[in-house]
């Protein structure tokens, strides 16, 4: 994501590699913005192997026993175990919500932690079963209805999210825009901004621009593109809002699951969004998935959940007792299309298993990034004799189909 990253002065900024980059700037210029002009952490590694430990990481510093067993079989038990957010994966001391519940704290969900077995991830042949108001894939401004999908087992969730989830944003179905989504915070939030009674903690879960195929599904780079759209819809309202002054906003993917980096694959990020947070500060001391966790804690006045977060490195030092209230403005993000060999490397991601978010994680992301790697050869072909061209195309795609074998 971020290996092309640049200060104001367009020099390298940040200890990223641009030969890695798979979705860069012109795909993802608020991640970019934000990154720059806010505080970044160059040296934070990803606890989870792959997602579904990566969201128990993020709310519990630790994922359980249970869990960690079932991560890699969850394709053969369906419908019994989805996204391990049921309550035998519960960690022992709960979750960041259980904490906020025992001490009357306020807070809100936003799509996470409601994939409990049964949930079809919004897989219905008719798009319309799992979100009413579908227009096309293309569409960005249908209202949501409802939770992206059907649950057809009697499985309880998390209680301690009773009353505090917005039964109208989507939780897993990539078929949903994450502007969509991002449209539906700000009309569930915005009453409590205006009433200022906003929650002490608000969790947000963005899940569209995970690489996924299938029908109604946005071409990858534009799935992609429309996650920075909802990114910064919601940083740029949340910046604008008069509790802005006491606000502080983590950014973080849930896991770094097989992407490419010259430092370490389980290398990820996290920018932290605050008048408080240092302005174009650059973090490198070693940080985790738990450490995001640890510093919410801390702010909040909240115990640690498990020795994960505990033991955790926290981000004091992204922090300034001089404030700067200077709110974000969104940049708009162009359409996204991929080039012909691109898409026909992309094509392959359906002779994967595409049923469940992960289930087939590290030939995906192969894939994703070989179909990368057509496009941008795409843009130099007017560079190359034409059989040389052909040549290089004809490699990536068996490469790609090798990564299925």
């Amino acid at each position: 994501m971020l290996g092309d990253l640049t200060d104001a002065a367009g020099q390298p900024y940040g200890p990223g590699d641009a030969t890695l980059v798979s979705f860069d700037k012109t795909i993802t210029p608020n991640l970019h913005a934000l990154a720059s002009t806010f505080a970044l952490a160059g040296n934070l590694y990803a606890d989870g192997d792959e997602s579904d430990a990566g969201h128990q990481f993020a709310s519990a510093g630790i994922t359980s026993l249970y869990s960690e067993r079932t991560l890699f079989v969850k394709g053969g038990r369906s419908p019994l175990v989805n996204k391990n957010e049921d309550p035998e994966d519960y960690p022992r001391a709960g979750y960041i919500f259980n904490s906020l519940a025992q001490r009357n704290r306020t807070f809100r969900d936003y799509g996470d932690y409601i994939r409990v077995s049964g949930y079809d991830e919004g897989s219905s042949a008719d798009p319309k079963t799992d979100d009413p108001n579908f227009v096309s894939m293309a569409d960005q401004d249908a209202p949501t209805a409802g939770l992206g999908g059907i649950f057809n087992l009697n499985v309880p969730a998390l209680a301690a999210l009773g009353n505090h989830v917005d039964l109208n944003y989507p939780g897993w179905n990539l078929r949903i825009r994450d502007v969509r989504r991002a449209k539906e915070f700000i009309r569930d939030f915005d009453p409590l901004v205006k009433a200022d009674q906003i929650p002490d903690f608000t969790h947000i879960w963005l899940p569209g621009d995970h690489g996924g195929a299938g029908p109604n599904v946005p071409p990858v780079p534009e799935e992609v593109a429309d996650g920075d759209r909802a990114l910064g819809t919601i940083i740029e309202y949340l910046t604008h809002i008069p509790q802005w002054s006491s606000t502080a906003i983590f950014i973080m993917p849930d896991d770094a699951q097989s992407s490419r980096d010259h430092v370490n694959e389980h290398r990820s990020y996290a920018i932290v969004v605050s008048p408080y947070a240092k302005r174009h500060y650059l973090g490198m001391r070693h940080l985790s998935s738990a450490s995001v966790l640890k510093t919410e804690e801390e702010i909040l006045g909240l115990p640690a959940l498990s020795l994960g977060d505990l033991l955790a490195t926290d981000m004091a030092d992204f922090f300034s007792p001089t404030a700067d209230a200077t709110p974000f403005s969104r940049l708009n993000v162009a359409t996204q299309t991929a080039s012909v060999e691109g898409n026909r490397i992309a094509a392959l991601l359906a002779r994967t298993d595409q049923a469940k978010a992960d289930a087939d994680a590290y030939r995906s992301a192969a894939l994703i990034e070989l179909s990368r790697k057509a496009d941008a050869l795409a843009k130099k072909r007017g560079s190359y004799p034409a059989a040389l061209y052909d040549r290089a195309q004809a490699d990536l795609y068996r490469r790609a189909v090798a990564t299925l074998r």
